[in-house]
């Protein structure tokens, strides 16, 4: 399949079991990857985005006075671009020129520079910093944060700038899944059903989670403090009590290290209050899935990432002879 749509079928005698699996083996295509040994999963890898995003922050920093650099700045904007400003004092919604005006504002009457970090990315073609800009190092007039979800084209020019208040991180989390699901992921179940089980979640609908995991599903935590191996309901009842200790906690993918039409390795960052002070558990999960159900969730500790992505290798193996056996 590709797309969401089949692109390909072949039919065996019932007696050539084996030359079938075989012949699934050939044809699969080769796992999408974007971690590779030694890598440091909690580094954000660059991707289209970041690199244009690289290329922005430097006309930035010159202050964007130019006609040069403005009309820089229009050249890497697609003929649809959207600047979409959701902040709560701003609300502005329209196109280059309206992007261009903020611009204008913020680095030439406001004199403000802008520090960013990047947090997060979606694929290749999303990215989510967060952004400050204030005034020239001994001036205090003003400072305003925000997060800044950049969209890009498969020919790497930038499609959307959406801005979010400090206050709606997990709106911004939720933006950049949306766009990635309609865009690069377009079709692949597996991660439409781990983004809807990640809603369900902050939703606290536990019914409906546990109507989502397989029967026969098993949850593996191999971290060294981890849970050991759960069923179910044992994983139902974790969250349970894991809420109840911190009601506001909240989960989020800062990168997706791997992902297929079976599921996906994620570096997860859970995080909240609890008896007053803040708190943040990040490890690596990797999900299968069997049909719109989940078959398989298991934990590893960050550094851990190229077992867990040996694992997801592993599992899908299974997964594909299970569902060829059954």
């Amino acid at each position: 399949m590709a797309q969401g749509r089949i692109t390909r079928v072949e039919v065996f005698e019932i007696g050539s079991l084996d030359q079938a699996l075989a012949r699934f083996e050939e044809l699969r295509p080769p796992m999408p990857r974007l971690a590779r040994a030694g890598a440091d999963p909690l580094l954000i890898p660059p991707n289209a985005a970041t690199r244009l995003l690289d290329r922005m922050y430097q006309i930035y920093q010159r202050g964007a006075r130019s006609s040069d650099d403005v009309s820089a700045l229009r050249e890497i904007v697609t003929d649809d671009f959207c600047f979409d400003d959701r902040m709560r004092r701003s609300l502005v919604v329209g196109g280059v020129d309206e992007w261009l005006r903020a611009l204008e504002f913020l680095l030439n009457e406001a004199g403000a520079q802008v520090e960013a970090r990047r947090i997060a990315t979606a694929g290749d073609l999303l990215a989510l910093d967060q952004c400050c800009w204030r005034e020239a190092p001994g001036e205090s007039r003003f400072e305003i944060e925000n997060y800044r979800l950049t969209e890009v084209d498969g020919a790497g020019k930038l499609r959307a700038l959406v801005c979010f208040s400090p206050e709606d991180r997990g709106a911004a989390f939720a933006e950049a899944q949306k766009r990635f699901l309609a865009g690069e992921a377009a079709g692949c179940a597996a991660l439409s059903l781990m983004n809807a089980t990640f809603s369900l979640w902050h939703d606290r609908d536990w019914e409906e989670l546990r109507a989502r995991i397989a029967e026969d599903g098993a949850i593996c935590d191999h971290r060294r403090l981890g849970l050991g191996q759960l069923d179910r309901d044992e994983w139902i009842d974790s969250w349970l009590v894991g809420v109840e200790l911190a009601p506001d906690v909240r989960v989020e993918s800062p990168r997706i290290l791997a992902w297929n039409e079976q599921g996906s390795v994620r570096l997860n960052r859970v995080y909240g209050t609890r008896d007053g002070g803040e708190f943040e558990n990040v490890f690596l999960g990797v999900d299968v899935w069997d049909a719109a159900r989940m078959w398989r969730f298991e934990f590893f500790e960050v550094e851990d990432a190229e077992r867990a992505l040996a694992r997801f290798e592993e599992l899908c193996a299974t997964r594909s002879t299970r569902r060829g056996r059954s």
